[in-house]
C-alpha cells in the first residue's frame, strides 16, 4: 500500500495518458460526491427559524447599569 506521497507521485507518473484521464474522472466523481454530502450534511443540521420561539424573554432592565456590588464582588 502506498503511504506517501512520493510512492503515490512516482505511480502516477507510470500511468498512460489513457489512464491519467480515467484517474482525473475518478477524483473529480469523488470530489463531487463528498462535495455533495458535506452540502447535504449542512442542510440536514440547519437551524429552524422560530423553533422555540417565546421560550425565554429578555429582563426589562436587561442595558440597565449593573449596580457598584456586582464590580466590588459584593453580593448584590
Amino acid at each position: 500500500m502506498m503511504s506517501t506521497l512520493l510512492e503515490i507521485e512516482s505511480a502516477i507518473n507510470q500511468l498512460s495518458l489513457p489512464e491519467l484521464a480515467e484517474l482525473e474522472q475518478i477524483v473529480r466523481q469523488e470530489l463531487r460526491e463528498r462535495r455533495n454530502a458535506r452540502a447535504a450534511d449542512v442542510t440536514a443540521s440547519s437551524r429552524v427559524l422560530g423553533l422555540h420561539a417565546g421560550a425565554w424573554a429578555v429582563a426589562e432592565d436587561f442595558d440597565a447599569p449593573l449596580p457598584e456590588d456586582f464590580w466590588l464582588g459584593n453580593d448584590a
